[in-house]
């Protein structure tokens, strides 16, 4: 949505202004001079007289009507019909009446011109309420007493105006509210950005990041399923997609929401059971609010990972029968018949998910599955290095659309896979880095067993490397490779059949990669010793250094668990400092001193870290004595 017409937005100003001038004119004759204090009457004429805006004279003005006596019967009537946008796409997403929408221009009003913060506070006798009261919102609205007495029911916790976050209620400056009516009303920043025209586009908070997030359309995994959900998404009901691999139901959403012209809003109901009854509650009540004001798609799944909640299970069900269709609820069918009974439901086609499945349990064999434990935040690289990898990630998923649909892949001489190799030292966030690309793409991530796949049997390496990459095609995984090198290595010259066996399955190795059509990550810590022609064909060799101290700060930081019994006075500067190894030492180091301390009074102490460092420096064969120069605090173990 383009930013609103200003014209309508002043007439209803203007109509703000009609009624400001009756309750200024009842307001007059306190008596007192205490003009210091409090905005005087002259002031109140004065700031009446004027007009919203750069340029007095360009505005609207309207015959307000009204009676100096205070009779209000000439007051302007709103137009719904062809009033101010913004506030009829409010009237209609939240269900507002008219007493609602002329609530939400009051608050508003002060984020268009700061003359209707004094206003108020010279109608509430007090210069520092700014911001209008629910008695100040009702006397502007209301016509009498019954009217006024029935509007109250506007601002409580389950009416609309609060429930869907759209205003805050709070107390005074002076102190605690005696009443509703002395409570004052703030309009949401949210809120003024969208009727300002400045937040169109569905926002998340930062807070909600992992949990709630923005999904844009991609290729078209399943067009059949897809043109499913469009056809019983004509009735407006919630669908649900029983489905035994919920992450299926992501790409398909997506596709969905893009064909109706929507934004898609997924809501990881997995991710919920660390936050509390009030965080829940509040990030239902927002999340509802952007579906609302931006007219996106909601998909929730996660579902079966909340079986032992059954209240956090019925907030859900609540909030997806409440919200405008269509809503999309994925996840297996015995957790939606048990929580959500309701809606049409949608079979998605299962070949795809059987053939996951069995690609799951063929790669198995050979590999090994990473469970998603990671995200962005975890990472700790140079700016750089972390763009990199969010690059590659988009690259991955923006594959198909640019090389297919696009006709970029017949210029392109490399396959249609995305292959990359991760080099450095050991435990600088190589498999780390895998594992979230993986998440963030949606995939599974299967490290390949290296002593499972090489066989003594001519053949019979191919054969299995040959079979991992079609489970892996078919499953929609991604492959890591670690120590790569010792199969991807340099190829030699031949003095024997051992050696001819060896390079020609290196060149075998190298075509399979080059057609795969998933994605592969390689990770070494030795790239001099990686076969060039695997390198020439590599889309990105990213570099993992050894973290500086600044990192390694931020290392110490995010190793210890919220439950972790940790002396106060751990110095993580001194750690960070002395302490000069890779994130993945360092995290062995705080496990070592976790075990050290628990056989020692419980607590985790710098001398429990310094004996667990010496572990981990003798273990790399460095040294025996403490890291770096300088005694070490805590004393000698």
């Amino acid at each position: 949505m383009s930013a609103p017409p200003v014209e309508p937005l002043l007439c209803e100003l203007a109509r703000l202004d009609a009624a400001l001038e009756v309750a200024i004119a009842r307001f007059r004759g306190r008596g007192d001079d205490l003009s210091a204090y409090y905005v005087s009457d002259t002031e109140a004429d004065t700031l009446l007289r004027a007009t919203s805006g750069p340029d007095p004279g360009s505005g609207p003005r309207v015959d307000e009507g009204s009676n100096p006596d205070g009779d209000p019967g000439g007051r302007p009537e709103p137009d719904r019909e062809d009033g101010w946008p913004p506030l009829r796409l409010m009237a209609d997403a939240f269900d507002l009446d008219d007493t609602d929408l002329d609530a939400l221009l009051i608050c508003l009003a002060p984020e268009v011109d700061r003359r209707y913060e004094r206003l108020y506070g010279y109608l509430q006798d007090d210069i520092t309420r700014r911001s209008p009261s629910v008695d100040l919102i009702l006397n502007l609205t209301c016509l009498d007493l019954a009217t006024k007495l029935a509007a109250r029911a506007r601002f409580a916790p389950s009416a609309p105006l609060v429930a869907h976050r759209l205003v805050r209620l709070s107390d005074p400056p002076a102190g605690a509210a005696v009443s509703l009516l002395d409570r004052l009303v703030r309009l949401e920043p949210r809120i003024a950005r969208f009727l300002l025209g400045q937040g169109t586009e569905p926002e998340t908070p930062e807070e909600w990041r992992g949990i709630v997030r923005v999904v844009r359309p991609g290729a078209e995994p399943d067009p059949h399923g897809v043109s499913r959900l469009v056809e019983a998404a004509a009735a407006g009901t919630v669908l649900l997609c029983p489905l035994s691999d919920a992450a299926h139901a992501r790409p398909v959403a997506a596709v969905f929401a893009g064909r109706l012209g929507r934004p898609l809003l997924h809501l990881r109901a997995d991710r919920l059971a660390g936050l509390s009854d009030p965080e829940v509650r509040l990030l239902l009540a927002e999340t509802g609010r952007e579906v609302r004001l931006t007219g996106s798609v909601a998909l929730l799944d996660g579902l079966e990972e909340l079986a032992g909640s059954p209240a956090v299970l019925d907030q859900l069900a609540g909030w997806a029968a409440g919200l405008p269709g269509p809503v999309i609820v994925a996840g297996p069918d015995e957790v939606l018949s048990s929580v959500l009974p309701w809606g049409v439901r949608v079979e998605l086609p299962l070949n795809p998910l059987r053939a996951r499945d069995s690609s799951r349990r063929r790669l198995r064999r050979l590999a090994r599955l990473v469970p998603r434990r990671h995200g962005w935040s975890d990472l700790v690289l140079p700016q750089d290095k972390a763009r990199r990898l969010r690059e590659l990630a988009d690259v991955a998923r923006f594959r198909g659309k640019v090389l297919n649909e696009w006709g970029f892949g017949a210029s392109v001489a490399s396959g249609p896979g995305l292959n990359v190799l991760f080099a450095g030292p050991s435990g600088t966030g190589k498999t780390m880095a895998a594992q979230v690309i993986a998440g963030e793409l949606g995939r599974d991530l299967f490290v390949v067993d290296l002593a499972a796949m090489v066989s003594k049997y001519i053949g019979e390496t191919e054969k299995n490397l040959d079979g991992v990459f079609a489970a892996a095609h078919d499953g929609e995984c991604v492959l890591f490779f670690d120590e790569a090198d010792a199969m991807f290595g340099k190829r030699t010259a031949v003095k024997d059949a051992h050696d001819r066996h060896a390079n020609l399955q290196t060149s075998y190795l190298l075509q399979k990669l080059e057609q795969q059509e998933g994605v592969v990550v390689l990770a070494t810590n030795l790239r001099k010793n990686m076969d060039e022609a695997f390198v020439r064909r590599l889309h990105a060799v990213i570099e993992f250094p050894v973290p500086r101290v600044e990192e390694r700060l931020r290392i110490w930081r995010q190793l210890w668990p919220a439950a972790a019994p940790v002396a106060a006075d751990l110095d993580l500067d001194l750690l960070a400092t002395r302490i000069d190894l890779a994130g993945g030492h360092l995290r062995n180091i705080a496990v070592g001193a976790a075990y050290l301390a628990a056989a020692d009074g419980g607590v985790i102490t710098m001398r429990h870290l310094e004996q667990a460092t010496r572990r981990e420096y003798q273990q790399l064969g460095k040294i025996t004595a403490s890291p770096k120069d300088g005694p070490w605090p805590g004393g000698q173990s």
